[in-house]
Protein backbone atom coordinates (compact mmCIF):
# COMPACT_ATOMS: atom_id res chain seq x y z
CA UNK A 1 0.00 0.00 0.00
CA UNK A 2 2.76 2.51 0.90
CA UNK A 3 2.70 6.23 1.53
CA UNK A 4 0.49 8.64 -0.41
CA UNK A 5 2.26 10.37 -3.30
CA UNK A 6 0.84 13.77 -2.34
CA UNK A 7 -0.18 15.26 0.97
CA UNK A 8 -0.90 18.70 2.33
CA UNK A 9 -0.95 20.12 5.80
CA UNK A 10 -1.30 23.34 7.74
CA UNK A 11 1.72 23.78 9.98
CA UNK A 12 0.04 26.08 12.51
CA UNK A 13 -3.16 28.01 11.93
CA UNK A 14 -4.10 29.06 15.43
CA UNK A 15 -5.99 31.89 17.08
CA UNK A 16 -5.26 33.08 20.61
CA UNK A 17 -7.91 34.87 22.68
CA UNK A 18 -6.88 36.18 26.07
CA UNK A 19 -8.07 38.43 28.88
CA UNK A 20 -5.05 39.22 31.05
CA UNK A 21 -6.34 41.77 33.54
CA UNK A 22 -8.72 41.76 36.49
CA UNK A 23 -9.57 39.07 39.04
CA UNK A 24 -11.03 36.71 36.42
CA UNK A 25 -8.89 36.06 33.34
CA UNK A 26 -8.91 33.47 30.54
CA UNK A 27 -6.83 32.08 27.69
CA UNK A 28 -8.03 30.10 24.65
CA UNK A 29 -5.84 28.66 21.88
CA UNK A 30 -7.80 27.23 18.95
CA UNK A 31 -7.13 26.11 15.40
CA UNK A 32 -5.23 23.53 13.37
CA UNK A 33 -1.67 22.34 13.82
CA UNK A 34 0.96 19.80 12.78
CA UNK A 35 3.46 18.63 15.36
CA UNK A 36 6.49 17.68 13.33
CA UNK A 37 9.56 15.83 14.52
CA UNK A 38 12.58 14.87 12.43
CA UNK A 39 12.51 11.24 11.32
CA UNK A 40 8.80 10.64 11.94
CA UNK A 41 6.11 10.02 9.36
CA UNK A 42 3.92 12.87 8.15
CA UNK A 43 0.43 12.80 9.63
CA UNK A 44 -2.22 14.96 7.91
CA UNK A 45 -3.38 18.01 9.84
CA UNK A 46 -6.96 16.73 10.29
CA UNK A 47 -5.80 13.47 11.84
CA UNK A 48 -3.43 15.25 14.23
CA UNK A 49 -6.11 17.67 15.41
CA UNK A 50 -8.64 14.84 15.86
CA UNK A 51 -6.25 12.39 17.52
CA UNK A 52 -4.08 14.67 19.66
CA UNK A 53 -5.38 17.74 21.49
CA UNK A 54 -8.57 18.70 19.57
CA UNK A 55 -9.19 22.03 17.80
CA UNK A 56 -8.86 23.73 21.21
CA UNK A 57 -5.64 22.32 22.69
CA UNK A 58 -5.24 24.92 25.45
CA UNK A 59 -8.04 26.75 27.28
CA UNK A 60 -8.19 27.79 30.90
CA UNK A 61 -9.82 30.12 33.38
CA UNK A 62 -7.45 32.02 35.65
CA UNK A 63 -8.54 33.39 39.02
CA UNK A 64 -6.27 36.05 40.53
CA UNK A 65 -7.20 36.61 44.20
CA UNK A 66 -4.04 38.66 44.89
CA UNK A 67 -1.07 40.21 43.09
CA UNK A 68 1.15 37.23 43.97
CA UNK A 69 -1.30 34.32 43.63
CA UNK A 70 -3.21 32.84 40.70
CA UNK A 71 -5.22 29.66 40.14
CA UNK A 72 -5.68 28.22 36.64
CA UNK A 73 -8.31 25.61 35.77
CA UNK A 74 -8.68 23.83 32.42
CA UNK A 75 -6.44 22.41 29.68
CA UNK A 76 -3.03 23.83 30.56
CA UNK A 77 0.40 23.71 28.90
CA UNK A 78 2.84 21.47 30.75
CA UNK A 79 5.20 22.69 33.45
CA UNK A 80 7.76 20.02 32.50
CA UNK A 81 10.63 20.17 30.04
CA UNK A 82 12.20 22.80 27.84
CA UNK A 83 10.74 21.55 24.53
CA UNK A 84 7.54 23.35 23.55
CA UNK A 85 4.73 21.34 21.96
CA UNK A 86 3.77 23.32 18.87
CA UNK A 87 6.39 23.85 16.16
CA UNK A 88 5.87 27.62 15.93
CA UNK A 89 7.06 27.81 19.56
CA UNK A 90 10.06 25.53 19.08
CA UNK A 91 12.36 25.88 16.08
CA UNK A 92 14.25 22.68 17.04
CA UNK A 93 12.57 20.19 14.69
CA UNK A 94 15.04 17.52 15.82
CA UNK A 95 13.38 17.69 19.23
CA UNK A 96 15.03 16.25 22.30
CA UNK A 97 14.67 12.94 24.05
CA UNK A 98 12.49 14.59 26.71
CA UNK A 99 10.00 15.92 24.16
CA UNK A 100 8.89 12.41 23.25
CA UNK A 101 8.41 11.45 26.90
CA UNK A 102 6.81 14.48 28.54
CA UNK A 103 3.14 15.28 28.72
CA UNK A 104 2.34 18.36 26.65
CA UNK A 105 -1.17 19.38 27.74
CA UNK A 106 -2.49 18.78 31.25
CA UNK A 107 -6.12 18.97 32.27
CA UNK A 108 -6.58 20.11 35.83
CA UNK A 109 -5.66 22.85 38.27
CA UNK A 110 -2.45 24.85 38.64
CA UNK A 111 -1.63 27.20 41.53
CA UNK A 112 1.04 29.88 41.02
CA UNK A 113 2.61 31.80 43.92
CA UNK A 114 5.35 34.42 43.96
CA UNK A 115 7.18 35.94 46.93
CA UNK A 116 9.77 38.57 46.06
CA UNK A 117 12.22 37.10 43.53
CA UNK A 118 10.92 33.55 44.01
CA UNK A 119 8.03 31.93 42.15
CA UNK A 120 6.55 28.44 42.33
CA UNK A 121 3.84 26.53 40.49
CA UNK A 122 2.03 23.36 41.51
CA UNK A 123 -0.04 21.53 38.93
Amino acid sequence: MGDSTSQAGLSNGQVFIQKSDGCVQFYVQAGAYNISSLGTAFIPTGKQVDNLYSPVPVAFLKLVPSKSTSIQVGALPTLMGAEYTFSFENMNIERGLLWNQENAINRGIQVNQSVGKFAASLS
